[in-house]
Formats: structure tokens, sequence, C-alpha cells
């Protein structure tokens, strides 16, 4: 008879149950995402651009969102473009962040009257589309449902209520609510999409 079966290891839990995990406060459920994700995150920065020292910033950035949003996280979202939604948006504002301390750092006092300022770079809004798709993301699928068919895909209110059996009232009430979350998850200074 040969040896008994070595014991299986336990299943790690999956990303979606550490997040529950997070939420509730479960010791060391920040730890397991953190030792799972870090080394995917700073790849991922790398492939964007980051330098080694960046990447490893933008990573420790990356996950205390994920902790930030751990309430604002939906399991019917993939994890990954949550994270890695989340690390672009680490990342481009890591980049403004170093452009604006370049300007401060390289700045000529303002009162020499010879010589004019450099404007500054425009600010393409991608950061702020980035937080916009991750907000619309986190919203109830009924609310979520409304802002992507009317706002993203440009239908009507009335072939909105077709579409997701509605009456129309009804849409133009969850549009409402939906318009006011976004403005509570983006803060007062970030409006959404004019359109919203």
């Amino acid at each position: 008879m040969g040896s008994p079966p070595a014991p299986l290891a336990p299943l790690e839990p999956d990303d979606f149950a550490l997040m529950a995990s997070l939420r509730t406060g479960a010791p060391g459920a920040f730890d397991r995402l953190a030792t799972r994700w870090r080394p995917r995150l700073v790849n991922f920065l790398r492939s964007l651009g980051a330098d080694p020292e960046a990447a490893e910033d933008g990573a420790q950035e990356t996950l205390l969102r994920v902790y930030r949003y751990r309430d604002a996280y939906r399991p019917d979202v993939p994890f990954a473009g949550f994270v890695f939604t989340l690390a672009r948006r680490a990342f481009l504002d890591g980049r403004r962040r170093a452009r604006r301390h370049e300007r401060h750092t390289s700045a000529v006092p303002l009162d020499d009257p010879g010589v004019v300022p450099a404007a500054a770079p425009e600010d393409d809004g991608c950061a702020e589309r980035i937080d916009l798709a991750v907000a619309v993301a986190s919203l109830p699928r009924r609310l979520r449902d409304v802002v992507e068919l009317a706002v993203l895909r440009g239908l009507p209110y009335p072939q909105v209520s077709t579409l997701l059996g509605i009456p129309v009232g009804t849409v133009k009430s969850r549009m409402h609510h939906a318009v006011r979350r976004l403005r509570e998850m983006l803060g007062d200074g970030a409006a959404p999409d004019p359109a919203l």
C-alpha cells in the first residue's frame, strides 16, 4: 500500500471574495490582494512607460485606491478592468504631478520683465474620462443601464424606455438618480459629462 495522499492546499480566495472580505474589514484581506496584484500592476505601469520607481509608486497608489473604492466595486464588473482602470488613473496623475513639479522647479521668477512663462500643456481630459468610466461602472445596474443607453449610446428616452421595458418617466427618474450619484462619487469639483 502506498502512502496516504497529501492533503490538498486550501484554494486562495478569488478577487471577488477578497474584495468582499476587504469591505467587511477581514484581517489580511488587503495584504493578500496586494500580494497578488502588486507584480501585475508594476508590469502594467511599466508597459505604459513608467520607470521602475514610478511603477512601484503607481502600484502602491493603485492599491490604496482599490481600498478607498472597496465599497463602490461591484462583483459584476471584471476585477482586472477595475484595477487596471485605477492603475491608468494613478499613472496619469503621477505624470501630471511630475510635469507640475518640473514646471515649478525650473520656473524663472515671474517678476523678471523679460520672461514670458511657458503655457501649461493642455490636459486632454483622459484622467477625468477614466474616473467617469469607473463611476458609471459602479452604479447599480438599473441606473447604469439608463446612463449607458441614453448617454453613452445617445438613444432618446422613449427608445431607452422601450429597450428596458419601463415607462419614460422611470427612465428620467433613474437618470436623475444616476447623475446625482455620479456627482457624489466624482466630488463637487468634478462634474460628469454635460450630457448627463
